[in-house]
């Protein structure tokens, strides 16, 4: 899988994106060529090579003509201007996802519907221009996605049409929700609404970021040029490298008890898996005099928080719940029934991304029932089917 990189020190904008893929390889021509399917008059590109803070990088610049500024257009006009032109069914797909993504941002934040949304900041031309181009970008060197290894954003208010905002602006903000992002000493919005809804679209966060075969390397540059840091965007183009298994983000919910009943922790554990939980477990600890007491982890997945959370805190005594975002790699999954001489039996296959079978966990009740059934060991109907599952012990 073609993958890209986003060290984004200094944020991201379109510009800046669209600037370091021409550094990465992307052709001016191809550029220019694309773009002519769309129906937009009136400008033209310049590319050329800056310094900032004495790092060379690339710097797109969209000139526009007097005659074809615009300060607003609507998003079922940009809708239908992408999907009637004569870009590559690709880069017309990577485009719409982007503008949508933004469309539904700024629909929320403004709380209208997306059918009513229009675009003021991220509607001129220059703009447009900056999003068809990173979807031809992406097109061209067939990127799936983008991980961002490092986000910065400024710091202080951003001057709109909707007057003074904080930065990041709100639209931004939503965009970046599940990013985590570093706000540095700069007075300046680093991040854009175009930049936050190409990440949006592609992102991936920095635990998520597999081994990488690089092919291509570009830096794109801003148009300020700061005292603090470079104002740049470097990209890493390469092709993925498959790994031990699928890293994802995941929470531990915890809290310590010393006054809860025994017994109230089976189906306390009951509740908590049927809502989501990926593992509750419990453990003996001392607290505070020296007490007695049971520490309560139960993991989950982001979105599964807030109702376990709420589960913890009706079903048991605890005043608190804490929250730590752990960091996990998973083997992908897959149940499947084996055929054994004493009848089919369920297993659970965890295996690489390749494909190649690592682990084998026979069910538990499959084989209970069967050892149970034939007068058997669990351990010999166990290891049968492990064995007829194709991985031996």
């Amino acid at each position: 899988m073609k993958v890209a990189v986003f060290d984004a020190q200094s944020g991201i904008s379109g510009d800046m994106t669209l600037g370091a893929f021409l550094d990465a390889g992307l052709p001016l021509s191809h550029l220019c060529n694309e773009l002519d399917k769309l129906a937009v008059k009136g400008f033209k590109l310049r590319v050329r090579e800056v310094l900032r803070k004495s790092f060379r990088a690339k710097k797109l610049d969209v000139l526009i003509s007097k005659a074809h500024r615009s300060e607003h257009v609507h998003w079922s006009d940009i809708k239908k201007l992408i999907t009637k032109s004569g870009l590559n069914v690709k880069a017309k797909k990577n485009t719409l996802n982007i503008f949508t993504r933004l469309a539904k941002a700024e629909a929320t934040v403004h709380a209208v519907s997306v059918s009513r949304i229009h675009f003021h900041e991220v509607g001129a031309i220059d703009s447009i221009v900056d999003i068809v181009g990173c979807g031809i970008a992406l097109a061209y060197f067939g990127i799936e996605k983008i991980f961002v290894s490092h986000l910065c954003v400024g710091k202080g208010s951003v001057r709109t049409l909707h007057g003074v905002l904080p930065i990041p602006a709100p639209a931004t903000a939503l965009l970046l929700k599940k990013f985590r992002f570093e706000r540095v000493a700069v007075r300046h919005e680093l991040v854009t609404p175009t930049g936050a809804a190409i990440l949006n679209a592609f992102g991936c966060t920095p635990e998520e970021i597999p081994p990488v075969d690089v092919d291509r390397i570009g830096i794109g540059a801003g148009d300020a040029d700061f005292k603090e840091r470079p104002n740049i965007l470097r990209v890493t183009i390469g092709t993925a490298v498959s790994g031990m298994g699928k890293r994802e983000r995941i929470l531990a919910l915890q809290t310590n008890m010393d006054d809860m009943l025994p017994l109230a922790y089976e189906p306390l554990s009951r509740k908590l898996f049927r809502s989501g939980a990926l593992d509750v477990f419990v453990e003996p600890v001392y607290m505070k005099k020296q007490r007695p007491a049971y520490l309560l982890t139960v993991l989950c997945k982001m979105d599964e928080k807030q109702e376990l959370e709420r589960i913890i805190l009706e079903n048991t005594p605890t005043l608190g719940v804490r929250t730590t975002e752990l960091s996990r790699v998973v083997l992908e999954r897959r149940v499947v029934k084996v055929r054994t001489r004493l009848g089919p039996m369920r297993v659970k296959l965890g295996f690489l991304p390749s494909g190649k079978v690592l682990t084998a966990s026979p069910e538990y009740a499959d084989v209970l029932r069967i050892a149970e059934r034939e007068s058997m060991p669990f351990k010999r109907v166990y290891e049968m089917a492990k064995k007829s599952a194709g991985v031996l012990t």
